[in-house]
């Protein structure tokens, strides 16, 4: 899958809807926001079911130290969105926007990736969970018409706030 295009004219092409507007969709669609936090609450139990715990420590929102990204659909991003991150000046490449200290100012409305990345456990474990559930994701923006993409977190804040 291909990260989602910048906001700029020269790299929209007819296609291509714009991010903003495709969050705005979604978050205007109060039924796949509801089917969206259906989703979150199963992954959470299923995560519950292996026994792996959050230590709280914030590693996690650093992306960098795990040398991973953190990639979310438009509902998700809209549901993320709903209240804008806090310490987006502060965050740069690699951090989370969302992270106070040790802590997830939108732990609530926080994506599938964090719901299922831990800094341990069984990684092939939680890397079927995300499939799993990341395909239900994919066919709710199927069955609500509205374009699926998937972009990397800090770059889609970039064009949704590209002022801050």
């Amino acid at each position: 899958m291909t990260p989602m295009k910048s906001n700029t004219d020269a790299d929209k092409s007819p296609r291509e809807p714009d991010l903003a507007d495709t969050v705005a969709r979604c978050s205007a669609d109060t039924s796949m926001m509801d089917r969206l936090g259906r989703i979150y609450e199963s992954a959470d139990r299923a995560v519950a079911r292996t026994g792996t715990v959050c230590l709280g420590g914030g590693a996690c929102c650093r992306f960098d130290l795990f040398a991973h990204r953190l990639y979310l659909a438009p509902a998700e991003l809209a549901l993320l969105v709903s209240q804008p991150p806090p310490e987006s000046a502060r965050a740069g490449p690699g951090r989370c926007p969302y992270q106070i200290g040790p802590r997830c100012a939108a732990y609530a409305r926080r994506p599938l990736g964090c719901r299922i990345f831990f800094c341990r456990g069984e990684k092939h474990h939680f890397e079927r969970l995300y499939e799993r559930y990341h395909r239900e994701i994919r066919l709710l923006h199927e069955s609500c018409c509205i374009p699926y993409s998937y972009g990397e977190l800090t770059d889609c804040l970039m064009q949704l706030f590209p002022n801050e």
